[in-house]
């Protein structure tokens, strides 16, 4: 009888892993496509660090698998083109915004991706995939 539990414990296991969903997203161009959601802002005063509630906030920036991306009410300028070598995200805006390029250091923790401008104190907007 023991050995029977073992070894639907073990299919149990063995079949789980073989779910795509339950894998996470790697900080490559591809990863990154899909729409991406802000739901928390990290930062710091320079005295003390602080973050937002965790929470939906309608700020989306949707990457395509051709470089392109959009965003709705996170950048002033909500369209333009993007790419990822060595978890650092380019960005290229296509407006008449005086920066015309940014880049942004990615990080992953579970499900959620970190991305970071330049800060000198430290900021981070956390964004899960919609």
């Amino acid at each position: 009888m023991r050995f029977i539990g073992i070894m639907i414990l073990v299919l149990f296991v063995l079949s789980s892993c073989d779910r795509e969903d339950d894998l996470p997203f790697e900080l490559t161009a591809e990863g990154l496509v899909g729409t991406w959601e802000q739901y928390q802002y990290r930062g710091s005063t320079g005295i003390e660090k602080f973050e937002t509630e965790y929470e939906s906030t309608g700020k989306t920036i949707t990457f395509f698998s051709d470089g392109e991306w959009e965003s709705v009410d996170f950048f002033e300028c909500d369209e333009g083109e993007y790419s990822v070598t060595d978890q650092i995200l380019t960005m290229i805006f296509q407006c008449d915004d005086p920066v015309k390029t940014q880049l942004f250091r990615l990080k992953r923790e579970k499900d959620q991706l970190i991305i970071s401008p330049s800060c000198f104190e430290g900021c981070f907007y956390v964004f899960k995939k919609i």
